[in-house]
Protein backbone atom coordinates (compact mmCIF):
# COMPACT_ATOMS: atom_id res chain seq x y z
CA UNK A 1 0.00 0.00 0.00
CA UNK A 2 1.58 3.25 -0.93
CA UNK A 3 2.08 6.04 1.52
CA UNK A 4 1.45 9.85 1.41
CA UNK A 5 4.02 12.83 1.16
CA UNK A 6 3.01 16.15 2.69
CA UNK A 7 4.93 19.09 0.96
CA UNK A 8 5.50 21.18 3.57
CA UNK A 9 6.21 24.81 4.28
CA UNK A 10 8.58 25.38 7.26
CA UNK A 11 8.34 28.80 7.25
CA UNK A 12 10.76 31.32 7.65
CA UNK A 13 13.91 31.18 10.55
CA UNK A 14 11.80 32.03 13.53
CA UNK A 15 10.56 28.86 14.49
CA UNK A 16 7.03 30.63 16.01
CA UNK A 17 5.57 31.40 12.31
CA UNK A 18 5.45 27.74 11.49
CA UNK A 19 1.56 26.65 11.00
CA UNK A 20 -0.58 24.05 12.98
CA UNK A 21 -0.83 22.02 10.00
CA UNK A 22 2.66 21.91 8.95
CA UNK A 23 3.57 20.74 12.91
CA UNK A 24 0.48 18.30 12.62
CA UNK A 25 2.66 16.78 9.35
CA UNK A 26 6.13 16.31 11.06
CA UNK A 27 4.84 14.83 14.15
CA UNK A 28 2.82 12.21 12.36
CA UNK A 29 5.64 11.38 9.72
CA UNK A 30 7.70 8.18 9.47
CA UNK A 31 10.15 10.09 7.48
CA UNK A 32 10.84 13.67 7.11
CA UNK A 33 13.44 15.11 3.95
CA UNK A 34 14.21 18.84 5.21
CA UNK A 35 16.17 21.68 3.71
CA UNK A 36 19.12 23.84 4.46
CA UNK A 37 16.94 26.68 5.34
CA UNK A 38 14.74 24.99 7.82
CA UNK A 39 15.24 25.72 11.27
CA UNK A 40 16.53 22.70 13.06
CA UNK A 41 14.61 23.45 16.06
CA UNK A 42 11.38 22.41 13.99
CA UNK A 43 12.45 18.48 13.84
CA UNK A 44 11.90 18.38 18.25
CA UNK A 45 8.23 18.02 16.94
CA UNK A 46 9.16 14.67 15.03
CA UNK A 47 8.42 11.58 16.07
CA UNK A 48 11.47 9.85 18.33
CA UNK A 49 11.31 6.77 15.69
CA UNK A 50 11.29 9.32 12.66
CA UNK A 51 13.94 8.79 9.61
CA UNK A 52 15.10 12.18 9.40
CA UNK A 53 17.30 12.79 6.14
CA UNK A 54 18.96 15.89 5.03
CA UNK A 55 19.02 17.26 1.20
CA UNK A 56 20.07 20.99 1.51
CA UNK A 57 21.44 22.54 -0.95
CA UNK A 58 24.12 25.17 -1.19
CA UNK A 59 24.00 28.17 -3.60
CA UNK A 60 27.36 26.04 -5.00
CA UNK A 61 26.78 22.64 -3.90
CA UNK A 62 23.79 20.15 -3.58
CA UNK A 63 23.50 17.49 -0.98
CA UNK A 64 21.19 15.77 -3.79
CA UNK A 65 19.87 16.77 -6.97
CA UNK A 66 16.52 17.90 -7.43
CA UNK A 67 15.80 14.79 -9.62
CA UNK A 68 17.39 12.33 -6.59
CA UNK A 69 14.85 14.15 -4.08
CA UNK A 70 12.16 13.68 -6.19
CA UNK A 71 13.04 9.46 -6.38
CA UNK A 72 13.95 9.39 -2.76
CA UNK A 73 10.41 10.92 -1.89
CA UNK A 74 8.55 8.38 -4.71
CA UNK A 75 10.27 5.38 -3.06
CA UNK A 76 9.84 6.23 0.62
CA UNK A 77 5.89 6.36 -0.51
CA UNK A 78 5.71 3.59 -2.47
CA UNK A 79 7.12 1.81 0.83
CA UNK A 80 4.31 2.84 2.57
CA UNK A 81 5.41 5.43 4.94
CA UNK A 82 3.97 9.14 5.35
CA UNK A 83 6.62 11.87 4.45
CA UNK A 84 7.02 14.77 5.25
CA UNK A 85 8.79 17.22 2.80
CA UNK A 86 10.06 20.07 4.95
CA UNK A 87 10.97 23.03 2.81
CA UNK A 88 11.87 26.36 4.15
CA UNK A 89 9.27 29.45 3.18
CA UNK A 90 6.14 28.37 0.83
CA UNK A 91 6.76 25.52 -1.09
CA UNK A 92 5.37 26.90 -4.13
CA UNK A 93 7.25 30.33 -3.86
CA UNK A 94 10.82 29.57 -5.66
CA UNK A 95 11.05 26.49 -3.49
CA UNK A 96 10.89 23.69 -6.45
CA UNK A 97 7.69 22.57 -4.55
CA UNK A 98 5.98 22.29 -8.29
CA UNK A 99 8.63 19.40 -9.54
CA UNK A 100 8.13 17.36 -6.81
CA UNK A 101 4.15 17.68 -6.55
CA UNK A 102 4.55 16.53 -10.94
CA UNK A 103 6.98 13.71 -9.73
CA UNK A 104 4.97 12.53 -7.80
CA UNK A 105 1.14 12.96 -9.28
CA UNK A 106 3.20 10.86 -12.40
CA UNK A 107 3.87 8.44 -9.92
CA UNK A 108 1.00 8.14 -8.60
CA UNK A 109 1.70 9.14 -5.11
CA UNK A 110 -0.74 10.53 -2.76
CA UNK A 111 -0.10 14.42 -1.82
CA UNK A 112 -0.59 17.27 0.14
CA UNK A 113 0.51 21.00 0.15
CA UNK A 114 1.14 22.98 2.69
CA UNK A 115 1.94 26.53 2.49
CA UNK A 116 4.15 28.18 4.53
CA UNK A 117 4.96 31.54 5.77
CA UNK A 118 7.48 32.86 3.10
CA UNK A 119 10.26 35.01 3.43
CA UNK A 120 9.19 37.75 0.58
CA UNK A 121 6.68 39.21 3.00
CA UNK A 122 7.66 37.72 6.46
CA UNK A 123 11.22 39.17 6.08
CA UNK A 124 10.42 42.62 5.10
CA UNK A 125 7.44 42.77 8.38
CA UNK A 126 10.48 41.66 10.46
CA UNK A 127 12.75 44.79 9.47
CA UNK A 128 9.25 47.15 9.26
CA UNK A 129 8.49 47.50 5.47
CA UNK A 130 4.75 47.37 4.53
CA UNK A 131 5.04 45.81 1.17
CA UNK A 132 1.72 47.52 0.45
CA UNK A 133 0.83 50.91 2.24
CA UNK A 134 -1.49 52.86 0.59
CA UNK A 135 0.38 56.40 0.62
CA UNK A 136 3.19 54.85 -1.44
CA UNK A 137 2.37 50.98 -2.94
CA UNK A 138 -0.47 48.89 -4.73
CA UNK A 139 1.47 46.52 -6.52
CA UNK A 140 4.39 44.50 -5.81
CA UNK A 141 6.38 42.09 -7.50
CA UNK A 142 8.46 38.57 -6.11
CA UNK A 143 11.37 37.74 -8.12
CA UNK A 144 14.52 35.57 -7.82
CA UNK A 145 17.73 36.60 -7.96
CA UNK A 146 18.67 33.42 -9.21
CA UNK A 147 17.79 33.23 -12.92
CA UNK A 148 16.21 29.56 -14.04
CA UNK A 149 18.06 28.60 -17.40
CA UNK A 150 14.31 27.27 -17.97
CA UNK A 151 11.98 29.94 -17.27
CA UNK A 152 13.85 32.16 -19.12
CA UNK A 153 15.57 35.68 -17.93
CA UNK A 154 13.98 38.06 -15.44
CA UNK A 155 12.46 40.91 -17.62
CA UNK A 156 14.44 43.39 -14.96
CA UNK A 157 13.48 46.56 -16.73
CA UNK A 158 9.84 45.48 -17.47
CA UNK A 159 10.15 44.99 -13.41
CA UNK A 160 11.61 48.56 -12.78
CA UNK A 161 8.07 50.47 -14.00
CA UNK A 162 5.87 47.52 -13.92
CA UNK A 163 5.02 47.50 -9.97
CA UNK A 164 5.44 50.24 -6.89
CA UNK A 165 7.77 47.52 -4.52
CA UNK A 166 10.16 45.18 -5.77
CA UNK A 167 11.20 41.88 -3.19
CA UNK A 168 13.96 40.01 -4.53
CA UNK A 169 14.60 36.61 -2.97
CA UNK A 170 18.10 34.55 -3.71
CA UNK A 171 20.00 37.70 -4.61
CA UNK A 172 23.14 38.26 -2.74
CA UNK A 173 25.35 36.97 -5.26
CA UNK A 174 23.61 38.80 -7.88
CA UNK A 175 22.73 41.98 -6.25
CA UNK A 176 25.50 44.35 -8.14
CA UNK A 177 23.73 43.31 -11.60
CA UNK A 178 20.15 43.21 -10.64
CA UNK A 179 20.03 46.64 -9.33
CA UNK A 180 22.03 48.40 -12.12
CA UNK A 181 19.69 46.65 -14.26
CA UNK A 182 16.38 48.03 -12.13
CA UNK A 183 18.22 51.69 -12.88
CA UNK A 184 18.44 50.70 -16.86
CA UNK A 185 14.55 49.92 -16.46
CA UNK A 186 14.36 53.69 -15.55
CA UNK A 187 14.00 53.21 -11.75
CA UNK A 188 16.06 56.46 -10.73
CA UNK A 189 19.12 55.79 -8.74
CA UNK A 190 18.21 57.39 -5.64
CA UNK A 191 15.24 55.00 -5.18
CA UNK A 192 15.12 53.40 -0.98
CA UNK A 193 16.88 49.87 -1.19
CA UNK A 194 16.68 47.63 2.15
CA UNK A 195 19.01 44.63 2.16
CA UNK A 196 18.09 41.97 4.67
CA UNK A 197 20.09 39.09 6.06
CA UNK A 198 18.83 36.52 8.18
CA UNK A 199 15.39 37.70 7.83
CA UNK A 200 13.40 36.41 11.12
CA UNK A 201 16.23 35.67 13.12
CA UNK A 202 18.04 37.28 16.21
CA UNK A 203 20.74 37.57 14.15
CA UNK A 204 18.82 40.36 11.44
CA UNK A 205 20.25 42.59 9.79
CA UNK A 206 18.99 45.23 8.00
CA UNK A 207 20.96 47.03 5.76
CA UNK A 208 19.18 50.55 4.49
CA UNK A 209 20.66 52.59 1.53
CA UNK A 210 19.30 53.29 -2.44
CA UNK A 211 19.77 51.49 -5.88
CA UNK A 212 22.70 53.05 -6.25
CA UNK A 213 24.34 52.17 -2.80
CA UNK A 214 23.10 49.13 -1.35
CA UNK A 215 25.58 46.54 -3.73
CA UNK A 216 28.77 48.36 -2.09
CA UNK A 217 26.98 48.52 1.51
CA UNK A 218 26.47 44.81 0.91
CA UNK A 219 29.86 44.04 -0.31
CA UNK A 220 31.21 46.24 2.73
CA UNK A 221 29.06 44.35 5.82
CA UNK A 222 30.14 41.40 3.80
CA UNK A 223 25.96 39.96 3.89
CA UNK A 224 25.74 36.22 3.33
CA UNK A 225 22.47 34.71 2.51
CA UNK A 226 19.92 34.18 2.87
CA UNK A 227 18.76 38.08 2.51
CA UNK A 228 15.89 39.57 0.89
CA UNK A 229 16.47 42.25 -1.51
CA UNK A 230 13.42 45.36 -0.93
CA UNK A 231 12.92 48.13 -3.39
CA UNK A 232 10.70 50.83 -3.44
CA UNK A 233 9.50 53.94 -1.24
CA UNK A 234 7.91 51.82 1.60
CA UNK A 235 11.53 50.93 2.72
CA UNK A 236 11.31 55.07 3.89
CA UNK A 237 9.29 53.28 6.86
CA UNK A 238 11.82 50.93 7.99
CA UNK A 239 13.11 53.68 10.07
CA UNK A 240 10.13 54.44 12.00
CA UNK A 241 8.22 50.81 12.29
CA UNK A 242 11.23 48.49 13.07
CA UNK A 243 10.83 46.73 15.99
CA UNK A 244 12.18 43.13 15.73
CA UNK A 245 15.74 44.64 16.03
CA UNK A 246 14.54 46.93 18.95
CA UNK A 247 13.76 44.08 21.75
CA UNK A 248 15.30 44.69 25.11
CA UNK A 249 17.77 41.62 24.39
CA UNK A 250 17.93 41.55 20.60
CA UNK A 251 21.22 39.85 19.20
CA UNK A 252 22.46 38.90 22.93
CA UNK A 253 24.02 35.64 22.40
CA UNK A 254 22.40 33.82 25.38
CA UNK A 255 24.10 29.85 26.22
CA UNK A 256 21.58 27.91 28.25
CA UNK A 257 23.45 25.38 29.94
CA UNK A 258 20.33 22.84 31.25
CA UNK A 259 18.61 19.73 30.00
CA UNK A 260 17.26 19.58 26.64
CA UNK A 261 13.44 19.85 27.15
CA UNK A 262 13.74 22.74 29.87
CA UNK A 263 16.57 24.28 27.86
CA UNK A 264 14.45 24.64 25.06
CA UNK A 265 11.35 25.86 26.84
CA UNK A 266 13.95 28.57 28.46
CA UNK A 267 15.21 29.52 24.86
CA UNK A 268 12.10 30.06 23.09
CA UNK A 269 10.74 32.34 25.79
CA UNK A 270 14.06 34.60 25.52
CA UNK A 271 13.57 34.22 21.99
CA UNK A 272 10.41 36.13 22.64
CA UNK A 273 12.88 38.85 23.52
CA UNK A 274 14.76 38.53 20.65
CA UNK A 275 17.59 37.15 21.89
CA UNK A 276 20.19 34.45 20.39
CA UNK A 277 19.68 31.52 22.99
CA UNK A 278 21.93 28.64 22.31
CA UNK A 279 20.78 25.30 24.29
CA UNK A 280 23.25 23.39 25.30
CA UNK A 281 21.66 20.07 26.83
CA UNK A 282 24.78 19.26 29.49
CA UNK A 283 22.14 17.37 31.53
CA UNK A 284 20.29 14.32 30.80
CA UNK A 285 17.38 13.69 32.94
CA UNK A 286 16.80 10.25 33.98
CA UNK A 287 12.78 9.50 35.15
CA UNK A 288 12.56 6.46 37.50
CA UNK A 289 9.34 5.55 36.87
CA UNK A 290 8.32 1.97 37.91
CA UNK A 291 11.02 1.39 40.22
CA UNK A 292 9.92 -0.46 42.73
CA UNK A 293 10.10 2.02 45.34
CA UNK A 294 8.24 4.45 42.95
CA UNK A 295 5.63 1.38 42.39
CA UNK A 296 5.14 1.38 46.41
CA UNK A 297 5.00 4.85 47.08
CA UNK A 298 1.83 4.94 44.45
CA UNK A 299 0.27 1.79 46.07
CA UNK A 300 0.65 3.57 49.67
CA UNK A 301 -0.83 7.27 47.89
CA UNK A 302 -4.00 5.12 46.62
CA UNK A 303 -4.33 3.76 49.58
CA UNK A 304 -4.05 6.91 51.73
CA UNK A 305 -1.53 6.59 53.58
CA UNK A 306 0.11 9.49 53.27
CA UNK A 307 -1.47 13.28 54.31
CA UNK A 308 1.08 15.33 51.57
CA UNK A 309 2.95 15.03 49.10
CA UNK A 310 6.11 18.05 48.50
CA UNK A 311 6.63 18.09 44.86
CA UNK A 312 10.07 20.17 44.32
CA UNK A 313 10.34 19.56 40.59
CA UNK A 314 8.50 19.48 37.19
CA UNK A 315 10.54 15.69 36.85
CA UNK A 316 9.51 14.73 40.40
CA UNK A 317 5.93 15.11 38.87
CA UNK A 318 6.41 13.45 35.66
CA UNK A 319 8.40 10.58 37.35
CA UNK A 320 5.32 9.77 39.80
CA UNK A 321 2.49 9.87 37.52
CA UNK A 322 4.10 7.70 34.66
CA UNK A 323 4.09 5.24 37.42
CA UNK A 324 0.79 6.04 38.25
CA UNK A 325 -0.47 5.47 34.79
CA UNK A 326 1.58 2.40 34.53
CA UNK A 327 -0.08 1.03 37.11
CA UNK A 328 -3.73 1.80 35.53
CA UNK A 329 -4.61 4.58 38.07
CA UNK A 330 -4.96 8.65 37.81
CA UNK A 331 -5.42 11.78 40.15
CA UNK A 332 -7.92 10.34 41.51
CA UNK A 333 -5.22 8.32 43.73
CA UNK A 334 -4.49 12.24 45.25
CA UNK A 335 -8.08 12.06 46.96
CA UNK A 336 -7.51 12.25 50.65
CA UNK A 337 -4.25 13.80 50.23
CA UNK A 338 -2.81 17.09 49.98
CA UNK A 339 -0.23 18.20 47.96
CA UNK A 340 2.45 21.21 48.23
CA UNK A 341 4.69 21.68 44.85
CA UNK A 342 7.65 24.39 44.61
CA UNK A 343 7.62 26.49 41.50
CA UNK A 344 5.24 27.87 39.15
CA UNK A 345 6.54 25.26 36.55
CA UNK A 346 5.93 22.30 38.95
CA UNK A 347 2.33 23.84 39.88
CA UNK A 348 1.70 23.81 35.96
CA UNK A 349 2.88 20.24 35.65
CA UNK A 350 0.57 19.24 38.32
CA UNK A 351 -2.42 21.16 36.71
CA UNK A 352 -1.94 18.99 33.36
CA UNK A 353 -2.05 16.59 35.23
CA UNK A 354 -5.46 17.73 37.10
CA UNK A 355 -4.17 18.56 40.62
CA UNK A 356 -4.15 21.56 42.12
CA UNK A 357 -1.65 22.44 44.65
CA UNK A 358 -3.12 23.40 48.15
CA UNK A 359 0.03 24.80 49.02
CA UNK A 360 2.95 26.96 47.39
CA UNK A 361 5.36 29.24 49.09
CA UNK A 362 5.99 32.34 48.01
CA UNK A 363 9.97 32.20 47.91
CA UNK A 364 10.73 28.90 46.07
CA UNK A 365 12.87 27.70 48.18
CA UNK A 366 13.08 24.68 49.75
CA UNK A 367 13.44 26.49 53.21
CA UNK A 368 10.32 28.36 52.18
CA UNK A 369 8.58 24.93 51.89
CA UNK A 370 9.82 23.69 55.48
CA UNK A 371 8.66 27.19 56.85
CA UNK A 372 5.44 26.39 55.21
CA UNK A 373 4.02 22.95 56.60
CA UNK A 374 5.47 23.92 59.59
CA UNK A 375 3.18 26.93 60.01
CA UNK A 376 0.36 24.52 58.67
CA UNK A 377 1.51 21.80 61.06
CA UNK A 378 3.04 18.88 60.37
CA UNK A 379 3.66 17.13 63.53
CA UNK A 380 2.73 13.21 63.04
CA UNK A 381 1.71 13.78 59.34
CA UNK A 382 2.90 10.96 56.43
CA UNK A 383 4.86 12.78 53.95
CA UNK A 384 5.67 11.38 50.86
CA UNK A 385 8.54 13.24 48.84
CA UNK A 386 10.10 12.60 45.22
CA UNK A 387 13.46 13.66 45.05
CA UNK A 388 16.03 13.93 42.33
CA UNK A 389 19.14 11.54 43.64
CA UNK A 390 22.02 12.88 45.62
CA UNK A 391 19.27 15.77 46.47
CA UNK A 392 19.96 17.75 49.27
CA UNK A 393 18.25 16.87 52.89
CA UNK A 394 17.81 19.75 54.09
CA UNK A 395 14.16 20.00 53.71
CA UNK A 396 13.74 16.49 54.80
CA UNK A 397 15.72 16.76 58.01
CA UNK A 398 13.45 20.43 58.75
CA UNK A 399 10.43 18.15 58.61
CA UNK A 400 11.09 15.22 60.43
CA UNK A 401 12.31 17.84 62.93
CA UNK A 402 8.84 18.87 63.23
CA UNK A 403 7.88 15.63 63.97
CA UNK A 404 7.05 14.24 60.69
CA UNK A 405 7.11 10.76 59.47
CA UNK A 406 8.94 12.20 56.00
CA UNK A 407 9.42 8.55 53.42
CA UNK A 408 12.27 10.02 50.73
CA UNK A 409 11.83 8.46 47.21
CA UNK A 410 14.40 8.82 44.51
CA UNK A 411 12.20 9.66 41.36
CA UNK A 412 14.85 10.69 39.11
CA UNK A 413 18.40 11.10 37.91
CA UNK A 414 20.48 14.30 36.71
CA UNK A 415 23.19 13.12 35.08
CA UNK A 416 25.72 14.85 32.62
CA UNK A 417 24.87 14.38 29.57
CA UNK A 418 27.78 12.16 27.92
CA UNK A 419 26.47 11.61 24.89
CA UNK A 420 26.41 15.54 23.78
CA UNK A 421 28.89 15.96 21.18
CA UNK A 422 31.90 17.33 20.81
CA UNK A 423 30.95 19.49 17.87
CA UNK A 424 27.75 20.32 19.64
CA UNK A 425 29.78 21.76 22.15
CA UNK A 426 32.63 23.91 19.71
CA UNK A 427 29.54 25.41 18.08
CA UNK A 428 27.81 26.55 21.09
CA UNK A 429 30.99 28.11 22.16
CA UNK A 430 32.54 29.44 19.12
CA UNK A 431 31.01 32.40 18.82
CA UNK A 432 31.03 35.29 21.81
CA UNK A 433 28.39 34.51 24.02
CA UNK A 434 27.19 37.52 26.00
CA UNK A 435 24.94 35.38 28.80
CA UNK A 436 25.62 32.45 29.95
CA UNK A 437 22.80 30.85 32.38
CA UNK A 438 22.73 28.45 35.06
CA UNK A 439 20.02 26.69 36.75
CA UNK A 440 21.70 24.64 39.25
CA UNK A 441 24.61 23.42 40.49
CA UNK A 442 24.56 20.28 38.86
CA UNK A 443 24.31 22.13 35.25
CA UNK A 444 27.05 23.76 36.45
CA UNK A 445 29.35 21.02 37.37
CA UNK A 446 28.38 19.23 33.79
CA UNK A 447 29.35 22.15 31.83
CA UNK A 448 32.70 22.12 33.42
CA UNK A 449 33.29 18.48 33.45
CA UNK A 450 32.03 18.52 29.50
CA UNK A 451 34.46 21.18 28.41
CA UNK A 452 36.94 21.45 30.92
CA UNK A 453 39.07 24.60 32.68
CA UNK A 454 39.28 26.08 29.17
CA UNK A 455 35.75 27.33 29.81
CA UNK A 456 37.14 29.83 32.04
CA UNK A 457 39.23 31.52 29.14
CA UNK A 458 35.79 30.98 26.84
CA UNK A 459 33.07 32.93 29.40
CA UNK A 460 35.87 35.38 30.58
CA UNK A 461 33.58 38.39 28.55
CA UNK A 462 30.28 36.55 29.16
CA UNK A 463 27.72 37.57 32.28
CA UNK A 464 26.93 35.01 34.39
CA UNK A 465 23.07 34.60 35.22
CA UNK A 466 22.42 32.35 38.18
CA UNK A 467 18.50 31.38 38.89
CA UNK A 468 19.75 31.82 42.77
CA UNK A 469 22.37 31.64 45.23
CA UNK A 470 23.31 28.64 45.63
CA UNK A 471 23.79 28.34 41.79
CA UNK A 472 26.01 31.09 42.29
CA UNK A 473 28.03 29.74 45.08
CA UNK A 474 28.86 26.75 42.58
CA UNK A 475 29.66 29.03 40.11
CA UNK A 476 32.02 30.80 42.37
CA UNK A 477 33.57 27.78 43.96
CA UNK A 478 34.95 27.30 39.56
CA UNK A 479 36.44 30.64 40.37
CA UNK A 480 34.09 32.64 37.87
CA UNK A 481 32.33 35.70 38.72
CA UNK A 482 28.63 36.04 38.96
CA UNK A 483 26.86 39.08 37.41
CA UNK A 484 22.99 38.30 37.86
CA UNK A 485 21.17 36.37 40.49
CA UNK A 486 17.20 35.99 40.13
CA UNK A 487 15.38 36.88 43.06
CA UNK A 488 12.66 34.70 41.86
CA UNK A 489 13.83 31.57 41.85
CA UNK A 490 12.86 29.95 38.61
CA UNK A 491 13.04 30.04 35.04
CA UNK A 492 10.61 32.88 34.14
CA UNK A 493 12.34 34.91 37.36
CA UNK A 494 15.84 34.56 35.79
CA UNK A 495 14.61 36.10 32.62
CA UNK A 496 13.09 38.77 34.37
CA UNK A 497 16.65 39.73 36.15
CA UNK A 498 18.69 39.30 33.06
CA UNK A 499 16.10 42.11 31.21
CA UNK A 500 16.16 44.13 34.38
CA UNK A 501 19.70 43.78 34.33
CA UNK A 502 20.07 45.19 30.59
CA UNK A 503 17.26 47.95 31.08
CA UNK A 504 19.77 48.93 34.00
CA UNK A 505 22.81 48.88 31.96
CA UNK A 506 21.68 50.51 29.00
CA UNK A 507 19.71 53.25 30.82
CA UNK A 508 23.12 54.35 32.37
CA UNK A 509 25.44 53.96 28.88
CA UNK A 510 25.83 57.10 27.50
CA UNK A 511 23.87 57.86 23.96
Amino acid sequence: MSGIVWLVGAGVGDIGLITMRALECISQADCIVYDRLVNKAILRYARKDAELIFVGKEPSAHQLTQEQINELLVAKAKSGLSVCRLKGGDPFIFGRGGEEAEALAEAGIPFEVVPGVSSYHAVPAYAGIPLTDRRYSSSVAIVTGYESSEAGNVRWEEIAHAVDTIVVLMVVGRIREVTERLMQGGLDSSTKAALIEQGTLPTQRTIVGTLATIADKAEYERVHPPAVLIVGKVVELCDKLAWFERKPLFGKRILIARDEDRGFEMARMLEAYGANAVCLPVLKIELLSNSQQMREAVVALSKGLYDWVVFTSVNGVKALFETLHSMGMDARAFSSTKVCAIGDATNSELRKMGIIADAVPEQFTTEAVAELLLNIGVHGKRILLPRAFGASRKLTNSLLEAGAEVHEVTAYKVLTNEELGEEEISIALSKPIDIVCFTSPSSVDALFKLVGEGLKATLRNARIACIGPVTAKRVEEYGLPVCIIASTHTTGGLIDAILSHFATTNASTPK
